[in-house]
């Protein structure tokens, strides 16, 4: 997730990928940045 996405930190990048491979349907965050990972259903809360 890292190399693909720069701008997203490492421990965000551990959840998502954690999430995508469980194959969950969404992701909740309030990291507005993680909206850009088009592999999962991101769903940012502060909207």
């Amino acid at each position: 997730m890292s190399a693909r996405y720069p701008g997203i930190k490492l421990g965000d990048s551990i959840q998502l990928a954690t999430s995508i491979d469980c194959g969950c349907d969404c992701f909740y965050t309030n990291d507005s940045q993680l909206k850009q990972v088009a592999e999962a259903n991101v769903i940012y809360m502060g909207e």
